[in-house]
């Protein structure tokens, strides 16, 4: 499908308050927002000021009172005016769409080399997931573990330190059901350069070295959490978690443990 196929060839402006989220953010936003602290804060999180912002934003994004623009071509005069949209990622469909329409097309014919992509998935176990919720800021951390446990274990395994792959690294919040599920999605390249842009292929990977992945994160994931000073149990000696600290420590192997905690790392089926 060529790039430029996605988008159509006209415009066809959108009847928002015809539509059923807007009605319900209509009828229900303010009583929803007034009972949220005493109902769902201590299950779901505090309320977060960039709520009411995004939904102010939603409800103004194609109306033409809110602003628009004049547009004219200049070869039949052909004239129309088109409104403001609100640009509000993962809230408005419509925008939500666009942007990633554009994101994909910038992906594919200015990022990406013409080498093979592997999709990682990385997940926290349920436990976990509590603390991301309250402090979001750990989310960004997140994925750096994730990004770490992946060039620590092609360091190690190309038994070289100069060597990086490309990579696109998200934090995702919610799972397949709208539930909190924090976890990172990876976009890596099979393929690594130094920094005078030699290429060295990806190693053959197989279960074995995934184990070591998925310990990497985990060991990663709970230092983080240790060194931010989040409340959780502190690993005892002798159990999975600490061995995984263990053996973070530096000139330690990462990929001879034997047991591998799968609720905290994931890898899904190439791309």
């Amino acid at each position: 499908m060529g790039a430029y196929s996605v988008y159509p060839d006209e415009y066809r402006p959108r009847h928002l308050k015809s539509t059923s989220l807007f009605r319900l953010l209509d009828s229900h936003y303010e009583e929803f927002r007034n009972v949220y602290d005493e109902r769902f804060s201590k299950r779901y999180g505090f309320w977060r000021p960039v709520t009411d912002e995004v939904v102010g934003k939603y409800k103004q994004c194609g109306d033409p009172h809110f602003g628009f623009a004049s547009i004219r071509c200049k070869e039949c005069g052909a004239e129309y005016l088109r409104p403001f949209s609100c640009k509000c990622r993962g809230f408005c469909p419509s925008c939500s769409k666009r942007k990633s329409l554009d994101m994909a097309i910038f992906l594919e014919e200015e990022l990406f080399s013409p080498v093979p992509h592997r999709h990682w998935v990385c997940s926290v176990p349920k436990m976990l997931r509590l603390h991301f919720l309250h402090h979001r800021e750990l989310l960004t951390i997140l994925c750096r573990c994730a990004w770490d446990s992946l060039t620590m274990f092609l360091h190690e395994t190309l038994d070289r330190k100069d060597v990086f792959p490309g990579g696109i690294i998200v934090p995702q919040t919610f799972g397949g059901m709208a539930n909190w599920n924090p976890h990172v999605h990876a976009l890596i390249t099979d393929t690594c350069r130094d920094r005078e842009g030699n290429c060295y292929p990806m190693p053959e990977i197989n279960t074995a070295n995934v184990q070591g992945i998925e310990k990497l994160f985990a060991g990663l994931v709970f230092r983080m959490l240790l060194k931010e000073n989040i409340n959780i149990p502190h690993p005892q000696k002798g159990s999975e978690a600490g061995h995984i600290l263990r053996c973070l420590q530096p000139g330690m192997g990462c990929l001879t443990m034997s047991k591998t905690p799968r609720s905290l790392g994931r890898r899904k089926t190439p791309t």
